[in-house]
């Protein structure tokens, strides 16, 4: 695939496979190195953000006129359109089973942010709320499909139930979170804060978080950490900063197991392959880099 056409990236499902969006506004399906790409049936629309379903059945994108589409990356078919945000559309992401969608958008009049939660089958909405604040790419869906992790006030990640809409846990600190990643048994939720540490909670538990930092931000530069992906045994976490770097914990001694310096480009999606031996990121542009993990 010509690189230079691609306008952004998502890693996700078996493998890990890639969805991309394309400058000439179509999307596809390609592996991790964007190798063997086909063309999923998706409106010709600017992609605002992309995400799998866990099982790699299902594609979601979420696109400029604010609809949020998901597709069959199978066969390539649209399943659903999703309407009802009503701005510019920052995050989406599918329950595990792909059964569910949820999306958050940015409403620009009021300085808040929108998330909703629609069935895919019949698109009747769960959920449609306003929230005070203006975290709008954090959304995160609990590995059983019961809960949602997303900012519903300034400067916090909380835990939403799905069935009710209620509030289960919230966790703060003062400059808020740009990303959120589960854990495979649901027990751990890692968020990367705009403050340059990946926090790792245990809602059900509450009490403080564990930091995990990168080499900058121990030097007193912090940069946002961006995206973050637990292992698939759960026993480590990989973190990409906004500057590149790509940082490996042991998320129990807190110890840095693999580090790669400042890129100068922007990951936009990480992913664990080989069971959990190396790190595949990729920036929005396509451009790819993986990290071995000891």
């Amino acid at each position: 695939m010509d690189r230079s056409t691609i306008w952004k990236v998502a890693l996700g499902g078996a493998g890990p496979r890639a969805v991309v969006a394309c400058a000439d506004q179509t999307l596809r399906v390609a592996d991790a190195d964007l190798a063997h790409p086909r063309a999923l049936a998706a409106p010709r629309v600017e992609t605002r953000a992309l995400g799998w379903a866990a099982g790699g059945g299902r594609v979601v994108v979420g696109t400029r006129d604010k609809a949020v589409t998901v597709l069959d990356a199978r066969s390539g078919e649209a399943v659903a359109t999703l309407l009802g945000l009503r701005g510019d559309v920052g995050a989406v992401a599918l329950s595990p089973d792909g059964a569910l969608a949820a999306g958050v958008a940015f409403l620009r009049e009021s300085a808040t942010t929108q998330w909703r939660v629609w069935e895919v089958a019949t698109g009747d909405v769960l959920h449609d709320h306003d929230a005070p604040t203006n975290s709008d790419h954090l959304l995160a869906w609990r590995p059983d499909g019961a809960a949602l992790a997303l900012s519903t006030r300034r400067n916090n990640v909380a835990v939403v139930d799905v069935a009710s809409g209620a509030e289960l846990a919230s966790y703060e600190q003062p400059r808020g979170f740009a990303a959120a990643a589960w854990s495979a048994d649901g027990a751990a939720l890692a968020a990367g804060s705009w403050a340059g540490a990946v926090h790792v909670w245990h809602p059900a538990g509450g009490g403080a978080a564990a930091q995990l930092r990168g080499s900058r931000a121990r030097r007193g530069t912090p940069t946002t950490m961006d995206v973050v992906a637990w292992s698939p045994a759960g026993r480590r976490l990989a973190a990409a900063r906004a500057d590149g770097e790509l940082n490996v914990w042991d998320v129990a001694t807190g110890a840095t197991l693999a580090s790669s310096p400042n890129a100068g480009w922007r990951a936009a999606s990480l992913a664990w392959c080989d069971g959990g031996a190396r790190v595949v990121a990729s920036s929005a542009d396509g451009v790819a880099r993986s990290l071995d993990v000891p």
